[in-house]
Protein backbone atom coordinates (compact mmCIF):
# COMPACT_ATOMS: atom_id res chain seq x y z
CA UNK A 1 0.00 0.00 0.00
CA UNK A 2 1.24 3.48 -0.87
CA UNK A 3 0.89 6.54 1.32
CA UNK A 4 0.56 10.06 0.07
CA UNK A 5 0.88 13.29 1.96
CA UNK A 6 -1.45 15.27 -0.30
CA UNK A 7 -4.69 14.18 -1.94
CA UNK A 8 -6.37 16.98 -3.91
CA UNK A 9 -10.15 16.94 -4.30
CA UNK A 10 -11.20 18.32 -7.65
CA UNK A 11 -14.68 19.25 -8.83
CA UNK A 12 -15.86 18.10 -12.23
CA UNK A 13 -19.02 18.65 -14.27
CA UNK A 14 -19.24 15.06 -15.55
CA UNK A 15 -17.82 12.28 -13.39
CA UNK A 16 -18.02 9.67 -16.17
CA UNK A 17 -15.99 11.77 -18.61
CA UNK A 18 -13.46 12.55 -15.90
CA UNK A 19 -13.15 8.86 -14.96
CA UNK A 20 -12.58 7.95 -18.58
CA UNK A 21 -9.71 10.44 -18.76
CA UNK A 22 -8.09 9.56 -15.44
CA UNK A 23 -8.45 5.77 -15.85
CA UNK A 24 -8.03 5.14 -19.60
CA UNK A 25 -5.53 7.88 -20.42
CA UNK A 26 -3.61 8.52 -17.20
CA UNK A 27 -3.78 4.98 -15.80
CA UNK A 28 -5.39 5.66 -12.42
CA UNK A 29 -7.46 2.99 -10.62
CA UNK A 30 -10.56 3.43 -8.51
CA UNK A 31 -9.60 3.09 -4.86
CA UNK A 32 -12.98 4.10 -3.39
CA UNK A 33 -16.25 5.28 -4.90
CA UNK A 34 -19.66 6.59 -3.83
CA UNK A 35 -21.56 6.50 -7.12
CA UNK A 36 -24.78 7.88 -5.62
CA UNK A 37 -22.89 11.03 -4.60
CA UNK A 38 -20.73 11.36 -7.72
CA UNK A 39 -17.54 10.90 -5.71
CA UNK A 40 -14.45 8.79 -6.44
CA UNK A 41 -10.93 8.47 -5.06
CA UNK A 42 -8.37 7.42 -7.65
CA UNK A 43 -4.86 6.09 -7.16
CA UNK A 44 -1.87 5.45 -9.38
CA UNK A 45 1.41 4.14 -7.95
CA UNK A 46 0.87 6.07 -4.71
CA UNK A 47 -0.46 9.46 -5.78
CA UNK A 48 -4.18 9.89 -5.22
CA UNK A 49 -6.78 12.33 -6.44
CA UNK A 50 -10.42 12.69 -5.45
CA UNK A 51 -13.06 13.75 -7.96
CA UNK A 52 -16.48 15.07 -7.08
CA UNK A 53 -19.20 15.85 -9.60
CA UNK A 54 -20.91 19.19 -9.17
CA UNK A 55 -24.56 18.43 -8.53
CA UNK A 56 -27.31 20.94 -7.95
CA UNK A 57 -28.36 21.21 -4.29
CA UNK A 58 -25.50 18.99 -3.10
CA UNK A 59 -24.70 19.47 0.58
CA UNK A 60 -21.16 18.10 0.10
CA UNK A 61 -19.78 20.92 -2.05
CA UNK A 62 -17.75 23.64 -0.44
CA UNK A 63 -17.60 26.50 -2.88
CA UNK A 64 -15.92 29.77 -1.96
CA UNK A 65 -16.90 31.49 -5.21
CA UNK A 66 -18.92 30.96 -8.36
CA UNK A 67 -17.47 28.22 -10.55
CA UNK A 68 -16.61 29.12 -14.12
CA UNK A 69 -15.23 26.80 -16.76
CA UNK A 70 -12.57 25.72 -17.25
CA UNK A 71 -12.30 24.47 -13.67
CA UNK A 72 -8.82 24.37 -12.17
CA UNK A 73 -7.33 27.11 -14.31
CA UNK A 74 -4.13 28.41 -12.83
CA UNK A 75 -3.38 25.23 -10.88
CA UNK A 76 -0.65 22.73 -11.62
CA UNK A 77 -0.08 19.33 -9.98
CA UNK A 78 3.08 17.39 -10.55
CA UNK A 79 2.32 13.73 -9.85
Amino acid sequence: MYRTSLTPELYCSNIQSSLEFYIKILGFNIQYQREEEGFVMLERLGPRVMLEEIRKNSERLWLSATLKKPFGRGINFEI
